[in-house]
């Protein structure tokens, strides 16, 4: 039979099991969070390249188009592919 001070003995065991467990599962955490932080810190990055990208693009059409007039050339032109001899 189990006595009081084994009892004891055993709680404290568990307890230290449980808190040793849950230092590690913080420790994990925190690594996560920071690599959450980072790959927010690129998506940020990269969005702000795609609309510097886009507005790029849309200019570049705009200009195209601008050219097409001017040189009564319908836009987008195609291009016939080239024929190998």
């Amino acid at each position: 039979m189990l006595t009081r001070d084994d009892l004891q003995a055993i709680s404290e065991l568990i307890n230290t099991a449980v808190s040793a467990s849950e230092g590690r599962m913080m420790a994990r955490m925190d690594k996560l969070d920071a690599r959450m932080d980072r790959m927010e810190a690129q998506l940020a990055e990269i969005k702000e390249d795609t609309e510097i990208t886009r507005g790029a693009t849309n200019a570049l059409v705009e200009w195209a188009e601008q050219v097409a007039v001017i040189t009564k050339a319908p836009f987008p032109v195609q291009h016939q592919p080239v024929m190998e001899p």
